[in-house]
């Protein structure tokens, strides 16, 4: 027959309970990680998203352009802005578009953001120019570029 033993047993020391604490805590410091590079990337990919979208915003209103649209060859050269100029001044449609606009890009993805349109027989390029660098690997300047056959 077997003898059995009786073990007296008295719950957890001291010592196991602070490792099991130690062990716990790298754990959820490990998920509080995770979850900051999610919001990181998760900010990135709005600001990304509303430059794709502020690119759409300029390309519908250079079509709403009256003057350009009932004319032959369509040029859409007058919309030409480069990264470095300043905001158009004046009052006919396609200064006050682009004014509002990229007022629009400033508010939306800061004060630093910038733009450009270059067009060229009809072929439009625009591209927003924004910082980043709050993404968990982001560059102080990101770009994104749309082009366009209007």
């Amino acid at each position: 027959m077997y003898k059995t033993h009786k073990v007296n047993m008295q719950g957890l020391g001291l010592i196991e309970v602070l490792i099991t604490l130690l062990v716990l805590s790298i754990g959820l410091l490990g998920l509080a990680g995770l979850q900051l590079n999610s919001l990181k990337n998760n900010q990135s990919a709005m600001q990304r998203s509303m430059a794709i979208m502020q690119t759409y915003t300029i390309i519908e209103a250079m079509q709403a352009d009256t003057d350009i649209k009932d004319s032959a060859p369509r040029d859409y050269s007058s919309y030409n802005l480069t990264l470095e100029a300043s905001d158009p001044t004046g009052s006919n449609y396609s200064n006050s578009v682009r004014r509002a606009w990229r007022e629009e890009i400033r508010a939306l993805l800061g004060t630093q953001a910038t733009s450009s349109i270059d067009c060229t027989l009809g072929r439009c390029s625009i591209t927003i120019q924004f910082d980043e660098s709050q993404a968990s690997q982001g560059a102080p300047e990101h770009q994104i570029t749309t082009q366009v056959q209007l």
